[in-house]
């Protein structure tokens, strides 16, 4: 069944979903992942980020404030990958949030290079007719993907730095006090930085000006109400680890973090003293 128009039901159920959806793989991995959590949530938030990417070529509707507006359904989900990486700071520093900026960059990069030589370089069937129009129908459908692959790794590196940075530099102001400032702060202008890059880069001259606008203002709309959930769902986890429920500790993950930046210091003197 598709559902012609939606309105704020629809928006918060699936804001709900993909908030949903992130803490409990999130809390799993650190359940059963063990030392090796950061990187299992990194690698699942980078798949779930190429997955909003392919979802942006479709449009939908709702019916806020008496008003229709239009929307890109992967980035109505996008925003909650904000949490993923705010829980990453939040517990396994800076260092590690910008590793996974990195390891979206490169997932994102190769799924472009594939997709680019899948439409462009593979033949197309001529011998079987039927098969020929199912091909063409799929680049066609497809042909705005590298497009849009690009922008989403031009507006995520620039998005994700920027609330790495604004929530690191918050902590530390705030001395690792009030939580809901830094997520709030970092997380309104990440992602205003985001959907403008994002969909100026993906639709100029592809679609009408105003209907880019539009979109551009009904994303920040839905980021309003995805921060509220998201804060929600961040002190439910950081509250879990923190008390060490259903056999989550807030120590264990966390040293493979140590140990790594450890070898980095530990390889950094070795190299000085080669040079010396």
């Amino acid at each position: 069944m598709v559902m012609e128009v939606g309105s704020w039901g629809t928006l918060f159920a699936t804001l709900l979903f993909s908030a949903i959806l992130v803490s409990v793989v999130i809390l799993v991995t650190e359940r059963f992942g063990k030392v090796w959590a950061p990187i299992l949530i990194v690698c699942f938030l980078s798949g779930m980020s190429i997955v909003f990417d392919y979802g942006g070529a479709r449009q939908t509707e709702l019916t806020l404030f008496n008003t229709t507006l239009f929307f890109s359904c992967g980035p109505m989900m996008w925003p909650v990958i904000a949490l993923g990486q705010d829980y990453l700071n939040e517990f396994y520093g800076k260092k590690i949030a910008l590793n996974y900026t990195f390891g979206i960059f490169l997932a994102k990069v190769g799924v472009a290079l594939a997709t680019i030589w899948i439409i462009f370089f593979l033949p197309v069937p001529v011998s079987n007719e039927a098969l020929g129009e199912t091909a063409h129908t799929f680049n066609s459908i497809m042909a705005g993907a590298p497009r849009i692959n690009i922008s989403s790794i031009v507006a995520a590196i620039a998005s994700f730095a920027t609330n790495v940075y604004i929530f690191s530099k918050l902590k530390e102001i705030t001395k690792g006090k009030h939580l809901w400032l830094r997520n709030i702060a970092a997380s309104l202008i990440a992602l205003t930085v985001d959907s403008i890059l994002f969909f100026f880069g993906s639709f100029a001259f592809v679609l009408p000006w105003g209907v880019i606008w539009n979109n551009v203002f009904s994303y920040l709309l839905i980021c309003v109400v995805t921060i509220v959930i998201d804060l929600a769902f961040l002190y439910i986890m950081v509250h879990i680890k923190r008390k060490g429920l259903f056999g989550i500790h807030s120590r264990v993950g966390e040293k493979l973090t140590i140990q790594t930046m450890a070898s980095e210091e530990v390889e950094k003197e070795t190299r000085t003293a080669a040079v010396v």
